[in-house]
């Protein structure tokens, strides 16, 4: 053994600048694997942190938003963790996900029939409504909530809507669910005569290319008073309705949200305010 070790030494002894190379070789591999996980940590933490920040600045406007609304006279239908105050003749497509009301329709679980979720406030006349919606699909599929609406032919609903429908010019539109169907698309102010003549005339601050995605978080705000109806979306008008139709005119109602049948979509609504008037 002590021979081998002498022959080894002796013969790199020949060699010193191969040496030399070796351990730098080695040592300058060490210090690069430290500076990559470094880097890898460094990004990480990063990271973190701007997820952090995001969910911070997310959470302040939130509580900004609920601060103003109370102070405004709202009330929240919702409080962002249960289903409380809600009903639905299936509740296994309803569940709370991150703050939100959420629904799903998937390839495994078809949806064939609409679904609604009622708000157990109960019936509203005049009033203001605030609440956060996206409707996220691939493919063209419809969605939104019901207002001044009742229960119709066992699990459905009948009444105006704020109707959303993906892959479309309008994005958005005042509805007749069950009844006289578009009452204003986006960019549309409609006056129905008493005998249910509908007159339109152009919004044109809401005629232009949509400022909100379908897809994205978008803000409704929604008034009702008499026969008034007016759509804001984050906080620009988009529709309006004057309905002088007593036929068709609904004074009150309930709210619901709807899970549209249809192909595979996530449905979610948070932050919702209610204010008499």
């Amino acid at each position: 053994m002590k021979l081998i070790l002498e022959t080894f030494t002796r013969k790199w002894r020949n060699y010193p600048l191969e040496v030399f190379v070796i351990i730098i070789g080695i040592l300058g591999a060490f210090m690069l694997n430290n500076w990559n996980q470094n880097r890898i940590n460094s990004f990480s933490e990063n990271l973190a942190l701007k997820e952090i920040n995001t969910e911070f600045q997310l959470n302040k406007e939130e509580l900004e938003s609920a601060t103003q609304n109370v102070s405004k006279g709202f009330i929240s239908l919702f409080d962002g963790e249960t289903l409380k105050g809600w009903k639905a003749t299936d509740m296994s497509w309803w569940s709370v996900e991150k703050g939100a009301i959420t629904a799903v329709i998937t390839d495994e679980k078809p949806c064939t029939e609409n679904q609604y979720l009622f708000s157990e406030y109960g019936q509203m006349a005049d009033f203001e409504l605030k609440l956060k919606h996206r409707l996220v699909s691939k493919h063209n599929v419809n969605g939104g909530f019901q207002f001044r609406s009742e229960h119709y032919d066992l699990a459905d609903c009948k009444g105006y809507q704020v109707d959303n429908n993906t892959k479309t010019d309008w994005l958005v539109r005042l509805y007749d669910e069950f009844g006289r169907h578009t009452l204003s698309l986006r960019g549309e102010r409609t006056i129905f005569s008493e005998k249910g003549v509908a007159s339109k005339t152009t919004l044109p601050e809401a005629k232009e290319k949509a400022h909100f995605k379908l897809e994205q978080w978008h803000n409704y705000h929604l008034i009702c008073k008499g026969n008034k109806i007016i759509l804001y979306v984050n906080e620009k008008l988009v529709a309006e309705v004057i309905d002088n139709d007593p036929e068709n005119f609904d004074p009150s109602g309930l709210l619901a949200l709807q899970l549209h049948s249809g192909k595979p979509m996530l449905v979610q609504f948070k932050d919702i305010w209610y204010k008499e008037l």
